[in-house]
């Protein structure tokens, strides 16, 4: 597997215009017309090789994608023959992602993909090279004849990562026999054969980022520095605060639970005692190692708390239910009249917020009310099953009833929030660009869940986007939030984190996923930082990510690494840029313009002048913590196994 010699060196990728300063030694395909004197194009096309597999047999297609504004976001699929769903859909997000972390506006740009093959085409594995064409074009000076040289496959996944797919081997064999470069998944790389693996002209992939690497885009690395991230000092204190809270119930909880089991009265299996004690001892650890670094990582502590809270729940509720207890319905209707108190709680906060950082915070306490709902209704589908495993229906109740402290969390910690960046204008096409991106996404995985045959978790994430939809149209802009919240972030867990696990990667490729994922990580702050913008979210996250990647879990780490992409990410829309991508990309370096106004509030207002539809709505931009994806391989695993791997972040 080929390593990079320094992954901090990728960080010249932060700066839009590095990236149009790389040295071409060609200028951008000739565009088919102009507009007027900017240097405008209205049109813009490029291809690039994609494999394919028929009848066991490897062969090389032609994908081409034709770029045209101003337009309105519509991505066109066609072929020679049949193109499937899960295809279409996947081109489709593969593009707007790339649109995203270009900082361009993907409801600016329409887009025409042509597959130059016959039959019927079906699996996302042409979108990570569609992404990356998609993402080279919108680069004024990248010589896109280069990318002529290489066959590139691979699903397009979370935070514009790489994804695994199928028959590897044979595609791999048609492009090098070919004399051409291949580049393929990182995942699938070590499961290669040994004469492709020896092959110099085969390259593993992580992110849409290595391709500028990759194809020897003659890159300029330098040292770029980014303002350092502080926490808020009373952020901080209600980070502690909380730590403490959970830590104290978790420890009564262990004790109540513990002392009901030494009752030899009480009759449960001792596979179930087992898992009990199993989960009261990972809480006991958790607790101590949240406690170890309270002062100096309060976000972290919080969140180590919270998982063993959600735990030591767990543990109780699976007794509860072994034990015959009879008062679920009570419990599970407490839960979500605490919720709806909440959601309250929220809107009449949200109403009267002008600043970007408070609104980022609630937004995340909205988010976790859609969780802890999505929760509470697999609890309820569990316990109608009868068959479920206690562990099972004990771990999901428990986990439902902890959400309650950290949605508390997170309103108190926006009540206290810093003040200094008013709300952006435009926000109406701020939001139009994050509902159709998540209805995409969740589309995208419905598709291949059909195509798996695994219609229930299809029928699970389409109603959830029904329900968006529906929402979004009634203008309940919270609600609708939520829902996309919860198809994004399920996706983005059971689809993406989890398969790094379930897939038996080695350690390094592991870290050099998470690795890659920093380097990303670091683009996607710049971007925001060259407009005057910043996550309060995407720090915290990160300073999570790097603390479970410093005790080795690097699986749990690069799950939290891609909600601190996506944190930044969904922030994108408001610097996009329209109508000309090229416009769009001259003006980044220049800090904010027309797309994306931020300014500091004055000390009279506490704040800048905001539209009641912008301050409600607001809450769209920073509800999606990830972005949602589907790829084939994944998809073999149920979706339900996504629970707990959520329970990490508070």
């Amino acid at each position: 597997m080929r390593t990079r010699k320094t992954f901090e060196a990728i960080v010249a990728l932060l700066i839009i215009t590095l990236l149009n300063i790389a040295a071409p030694t060609q200028a951008l395909a000739q565009p088919t017309t102009s507009q007027g004197s900017e240097r405008a194009y209205s049109s813009e096309s490029a291809w690039v090789y994609v494999p394919a597999v028929t009848d066991h047999k490897g062969e090389l297609v032609n994908l081409s994608i034709t770029l045209t504004w101003p337009g309105n976001g519509t991505v066109s699929v066609t072929s020679n023959g049949i193109v499937a769903p899960s295809t279409s859909y996947s081109l489709a997000t593969a593009i707007w992602t790339a649109a995203l972390l270009r900082g361009i506006d993907p409801l600016s740009i329409n887009a025409k993909v042509e597959i130059h093959a016959a039959g019927e085409i079906s699996g996302p594995s042409a979108s990570i090279a569609a992404a990356i064409l998609t993402f080279t074009m919108l680069i004024p000076t990248f010589n896109l004849s280069i990318l002529h040289n290489y066959v590139i496959t691979g699903a397009i996944v979370p935070q514009g990562f790489s994804g695994p797919i199928g028959g590897a081997n044979i595609k791999c064999r048609a492009a090098v026999n070919k004399n051409l470069f291949f580049i393929l998944p990182l995942a699938n790389y070590n499961k290669l054969s040994r004469e492709c693996k020896e092959n110099k002209r085969v390259m593993p992939l992580a992110t849409i980022l290595d391709t500028l690497r990759l194809t020897g885009g003659n890159m300029q690395y330098i040292n770029i520095t980014i303002s350092k991230f502080n926490i808020n000092a009373n952020i901080s204190k209600i980070f502690i605060k909380y730590t403490n809270i959970m830590v104290n119930k978790t420890r009564n909880i262990i004790y109540t639970t513990l002392k009901i089991i030494k009752n030899k009265k009480i009759n449960i299996s001792s596979t179930v005692k087992n898992k009990i004690i199993l989960l009261i001892n990972n809480s006991n650890k958790l607790i101590n190692n949240s406690i170890n670094i309270e002062e100096n990582a309060p976000y972290s502590s919080a969140s180590l708390a919270f998982t063993a809270l959600a735990e030591s729940l767990g543990a109780y509720y699976t007794l509860y239910l072994a034990l015959n207890k009879n008062n679920i319905e009570k419990i599970v209707y407490n839960i979500s009249k605490s919720l709806i108190r909440f959601k309250d709680e929220i809107y009449n906060l949200s109403k009267h917020s002008r600043c970007l950082e408070r609104m980022e915070l609630l937004s995340v306490a909205a988010a976790r009310i859609s969780d802890a709902e999505y929760n509470l209704e697999e609890f309820k589908a569990l316990y109608r099953m009868r068959a479920a495993q206690l562990i099972d229906l004990g771990y999901t109740l428990g986990l439902a009833e902890a959400r309650l402290y950290s949605i508390e969390n997170w309103i108190e910690a926006a009540r206290h929030s810093p003040c200094s960046l008013v709300l952006p204008h435009n926000f109406d096409r701020v939001i139009g660009v994050i509902v159709k991106y998540s209805a995409l996404n969740g589309n995208y995985t419905v598709s291949v869940l059909e195509e798996m045959g695994l219609n229930t978790s299809a029928s699970l994430i389409s109603e959830m986007v029904n329900r968006m939809m529906k929402a979004w149209e009634e203008n309940d802009t919270l609600l609708a939030l939520g829902y996309a919240r919860e198809i994004l972030s399920l996706s983005t867990n059971a689809l993406f984190s989890s398969i790094i696990s379930i897939e038996n990667l080695s350690s390094s490729e592991i870290l050099e996923y998470y690795k890659s994922g920093v380097a990303l990580y670091t683009y996607t702050l710049a971007l925001l930082e060259l407009n005057g913008l910043k996550s309060l979210l995407a720090p915290l996250y990160y300073e999570y990510a790097r603390l479970l990647a410093s005790l080795g879990d690097y699986n749990s780490s690069l799950n939290i690494l891609a909600s601190a992409i996506a944190a930044n990410e969904v922030l994108l829309p408001i610097i996009a840029r329209a109508p000309s991508p090229s416009a769009a990309m001259s003006n980044a370096s220049h800090g904010p313009g027309p797309g994306g106004v931020v300014t500091r509030p004055s000390p009279e207002e506490g704040g800048g002048r905001a539209s009641p539809l912008a301050t409600t709505i607001v809450v769209a931009t920073v509800l999606i913590i990830g972005f949602s994806i589907g790829f084939s391989i994944a998809l073999h695993y149920a979706v339900r196994r996504v629970l707990p791997y959520r329970a990490h972040q508070l």
